[in-house]
């Protein structure tokens, strides 16, 4: 909201083309402050929380494991639960401090910024109603791809961290019988499995970036082009023009930062499930 106001303020500096008053500028001033002031509150407030949320849930995952069967003991095996309360549980955390500082943000800055544009030139504002849903789809296209191949890295973890207390366990046993090269095989075995899959997840991720550089520089091509046209037309002024950009910048970029924390929620999702395995089991 403050950035929207910024923008317009800019807007009408560049339109009168004089110095900006004293007043306009401890305005800005004021306005920077108060943002960093509630920036720093709403990060120290959603850290506590998920550091909280994240607490909370491995004091129940240790809990239920002390109530727990045999026969579910075996079923998850020892590291498997290791991986659960502390791999899977920061993973949650860190979703949900994502969440509480940027995605409850971005739509607020989303609305705001499109609300500005509208008021000034509603007819390029056509253009944000094209861009955004097709980088919105196209984010739920990757989330939905990558995850499986998340619940599937969790689980080559597991195998991994088996691997690596079996051979610890055994260690005496294993320099005993000259086992070594065997042990070594099995654990590269693990680790590229896990390799593999981490790099499957990797390589979806980061289409993120091309896709939101390439619906940004489109968007800001067009608003060039039919923009400079309201300008040659007398229909906008220059600082308008340049307020369109700033807006362009502010919506893209919070629709970014959903999207990162889609990413993100569908990592924590695999891991919730596997802490509510053990929570109900």
């Amino acid at each position: 909201m403050f950035g929207s106001r910024q923008h317009r303020g800019r807007r009408e500096k560049i339109n009168r083309a004089t110095p900006a008053s004293s007043a306009s500028r401890v305005r800005r001033r004021v306005f920077a402050l108060l943002c960093l002031v509630l920036g720093t509150v709403a990060g120290l407030s959603s850290t506590r929380a998920a550091a909280g949320l994240s607490r909370n849930l491995r004091d129940g995952v240790f809990s239920r494991i002390q109530d727990i069967s045999f026969a579910n003991i075996d079923k998850f095996s020892t590291n498997s639960l290791v991986t659960r309360m502390t791999t899977d549980v920061m993973n949650v955390q860190n979703a949900v401090m994502m969440i509480l500082r940027v995605a409850a943000k971005a739509p607020i800055s989303i609305v705001c910024a499109l609300i500005m544009a509208f008021a000034t030139n509603w007819q390029i504002v056509l253009l944000y109603l094209v861009v955004i849903p097709v980088l919105f789809c196209c984010l739920m296209g990757i989330a939905r791809v990558t995850h499986p191949i998340f619940r599937r890295v969790f689980k080559t973890y597991d195998r991994m961290n088996t691997v690596v207390q079996e051979n610890v366990r055994g260690i005496r046993v294993v320099k005993a019988f000259v086992r070594g090269d065997f042990e070594r095989k099995k654990f590269k075995k693990s680790n590229d499995e896990l390799r593999d899959a981490g790099l499957a997840a990797v390589m979806r991720v980061i289409l993120i970036s091309p896709v939101m550089m390439l619906s940004m520089y489109a968007a800001i091509l067009g608003v060039m082009w039919f923009g400079g046209g309201f300008v040659a037309r007398g229909e906008l002024l220059p600082g308008e023009l340049y307020a369109f950009f700033s807006y362009i910048v502010q919506v893209l970029m919070s629709v970014l930062m959903v999207g990162m924390c889609l990413l993100m929620l569908t990592r924590a999702v695999a891991c919730a499930r596997r802490v509510s395995e053990v929570l109900e089991a």
